[in-house]
């Protein structure tokens, strides 16, 4: 999941002690906005690498999976003993998503189990 340019910038004012009203003003969006922004952006960069590379719709399957447990993300290991098939049957969790669960992976030094059913892992 990328930060855009924008919100780095609003967040690096918010750090530098801008106030929202200000914030809002120089990116013509509202106080609320700014805010909104300025707070999750500053939550994604406590997120763990392996889930910073997660779109949310895959993020959200993995939580409902693991019942709202967080540390999966820590954990990209537990993940990596799913097997394609077994993550297709979870609700919600598609071909793209799970591509981008092996892409993810691999950056981190695993993989998934193939079972040669829905696709080959695009780093082949």
């Amino acid at each position: 999941m990328n930060i855009s340019k924008r919100d780095k910038q609003i967040l690096e004012m918010r750090k530098k002690g801008a106030f929202y009203r200000s914030i809002a003003e120089s990116f013509g969006i509202s106080k609320e906005r700014a805010k909104v922004i300025s707070k999750t952006v500053d939550q994604r960069n406590n997120w763990p690498e392996f889930r910073k590379l997660l779109s949310v719709r895959t993020q959200n399957v993995l939580l409902t999976y693991f019942r709202g447990n967080e540390e999966i993300f820590e954990n990209p290991q537990r993940i990596a003993e799913f097997s394609q098939g077994a993550l297709f049957s979870l609700r919600n969790m598609g071909k793209k998503s799970i591509q981008e669960l092996a892409i993810a992976l691999r950056a981190f030094g695993f993989s998934l189990k193939t079972d040669g059913k829905f696709f080959h892992d695009p780093g082949i």
